[in-house]
């Protein structure tokens, strides 16, 4: 028997309670696989979908978009290229989009099916703690990470921790190792946070270094509740360095599955000269990727929800009590969060050295907490419900109305908004609208792929282009190679100086604030010839002025297209402006 927040007692469910028949877990997978579909089924590309698919298309046929410097560099996740790219032979890149979301969103869907139904076993509560999981990470993300989206190689990643986290609720600890393994095989940062964090949920656990005694870990069985097993007297006492050594074997073979992942991660920077890779790490964290990394650069609103996240945790910390099953999750929960409190405090210690400070802040300090919070929110507040179920049914009702309500809310905001801009994630992110349904950027995505279209429909393959500095999908919808673009950053060293430095010579503050036309002419041939750019498109929205140079689009029926492509002469001719 384990006590409650509230004094009373609650038999722990047993192996033969969280069973779950085959058509059960079929029938709430489908409707989770429901849930996501209508949280992210925005036309493709989405968030990273254009940066990651182009770089598995790429992998698999390198003359596509052959000398573009993103797709050239160095490859840091090619066990996604690897096992999903072949499909861009043969689809096209929207369609490969699609079948890799109905994978990871099936496969999402089902492994967090069978998490949730260990800890809350009744029936659809899987579908109610997918939507307020949803809910949480939205809302209350402090960083920006998410799971539920468009394709990349985390998505599979947080396939295998979910399944990982399974294992680890039912006490099966040397199963959670490999499959944290396997997930860093696809993100190494993903499984291997992950793995940082399951550590410390085995270490605060009975399970572990703070338990007095250990179950049957030898067996495929969870661990029963200490009380029943010394009525047994089945389970020996174990001592904490045996404890350990038992995980030893479990662990180095987890390390070895994260090997693929591993060593071309750590390959990125082992033949550049240490000043390269200080500078990359400057690069890629101050100057690049701040609000995913560095707490000074969080937005306040961010900060205040993950705050209130806080607060709400510790709220259901408090109510659940001892639960052995959800306290294993809280412990990978309160790990994800040490996580975090480290790169904070790493920031504010090394606030007057960017350069040490780039070294360590460049590895998401914050990315697992982001994730595990909500999840174990997501989890309790069912649980604590069906907890006042037999004692104090008026509660319950309301409770269950509460967090049924809230994802419902969600849901019918989230609808609505796709409704009123169906655009891509990728294309409003780069282009945002200035109110909710404004036909500027949807006419401006419009008019965006008809352009694409021309150009992949009329010039050779072999072109390079220069791009206006905030587009993502380029390379997506016109299938040629671009100069340089701000989404696309390599994550090998040298490849970062080297996109840092085009950049700025590229984009200098007049064009980010007035487009490419503010520079003159002449600028912009010498540019096209220093980078290897043929073409120069133009966003006429930023740009008023027409080029001194020969427009080939728009012309005729469609003069007032947004965006404008000039042939860049052989000669550096213009005089400028």
């Amino acid at each position: 028997m384990e006590k409650t927040g509230t004094g009373q007692t609650q038999r722990e469910p047993a192996w033969s309670d969280i069973r779950c028949g085959h058509r059960r877990v079929l029938l709430e997978s489908l409707l989770i696989f429901g849930l996501f579909f209508l949280y992210a089924s925005t036309p493709p590309p989405g968030v990273n979908e254009a940066h990651y698919l182009a770089k598995a298309k790429h992998y698999w046929n390198p003359t596509w978009c052959a000398g573009d410097m993103f797709l050239g560099s160095a490859d840091a996740h090619a066990v996604f290229y690897w096992a999903f790219g072949w499909l861009t032979r043969w689809l096209p890149l929207a369609s490969v989009a699609w079948v890799g979301r109905v994978v990871t969103w099936g496969l999402l869907a089902w492994s967090w099916q069978r998490l949730s139904w260990v800890i809350v076993p009744r029936r659809y509560v899987s579908l109610l703690t997918a939507g307020l999981f949803l809910v949480l990470i939205d809302r209350g993300h402090l960083s920006g990470e998410w799971v539920v989206g468009g394709v990349e190689a985390k998505g599979f990643a947080y396939i295998l921790v979910l399944i990982a986290l399974r294992s680890m609720v039912l006490g099966q600890w040397r199963r959670v190792w490999l499959w944290l393994g396997a997930a860093s095989t696809f993100h190494v940062l993903v499984g291997g946070w992950s793995v940082v964090a399951a550590a410390i949920a085995w270490a605060v656990s009975s399970d572990g270094l703070a338990g007095r005694h250990r179950g049957n870990e030898s067996t495929d069985e969870p661990a029963l509740p200490s009380g029943e097993a010394g009525a047994a007297g089945t389970i020996p006492s174990v001592g904490r360095f045996a404890r350990f050594v038992r995980q030893t074997p479990a662990l180095l073979a987890g390390l070895l599955l994260a090997l693929p992942g591993l060593i071309p991660a750590l390959a990125l920077s082992w033949s550049e000269p240490a000043a390269t890779v200080r500078q990359a790490n400057q690069i890629y964290v101050f100057g690049r990727l701040a609000h995913h990394l560095v707490p000074a650069h969080f937005q306040l609103v961010r900060v205040v929800s993950f705050g209130i996240l806080l607060v709400l945790w510790g709220w259901v910390w408090l109510r659940i009590g001892r639960h052995a099953m959800w306290a294993r999750l809280n412990g990978f929960a309160l790990g994800a969060v040490l996580i975090g409190a480290t790169g904070w405090a790493i920031s504010v210690i090394l606030a007057g050295h960017p350069a040490a400070a780039a070294t360590v802040l460049r590895y998401y300090w914050f990315r697992c907490e982001d994730v595990a919070v909500p999840m174990v929110v997501a989890m309790g507040l069912p649980l604590i419900v069906s907890q006042w179920q037999n004692r104090r049914k008026q509660w319950a009702q309301w409770g269950w109305g509460s967090v049924i309500l809230v994802p419902i809310v969600f849901f019918v905001a989230v609808f609505a908004e796709h409704q009123l801009d169906f655009r891509p994630e990728a294309e409003r992110q780069s282009r945002p609208n200035r109110s909710l349904g404004s036909p500027d950027g949807i006419d401006a995505w419009r008019s965006w792929q008809r352009t694409c279209r021309w150009i992949s429909t009329t010039l050779p393959s072999d072109i390079r282009v220069l791009t206006p500095r905030n587009q993502q999908t380029f390379k997506w919808c016109a299938g040629r190679s671009e100069v340089v673009s701000w989404k696309d950053i390599p994550q090998d060293a040298g490849g970062i100086v080297r996109w840092w430095e085009t950049l700025q010579a590229v984009y200098p503050q007049e064009v980010v604030q007035g487009g490419l036309g503010a520079l003159s002419d002449r600028r912009l041939v010498e540019l096209a010839h220093k980078y290897g750019a043929q073409y120069i498109l133009i966003d006429r929205a930023r740009t008023t002025r027409r080029l001194g140079m020969w427009r080939v689009f728009p012309h005729g029926w469609d003069r007032e297209s947004r965006f404008s492509l000039y042939r860049v002469p052989d000669a550096v001719s213009a005089t400028g402006r």
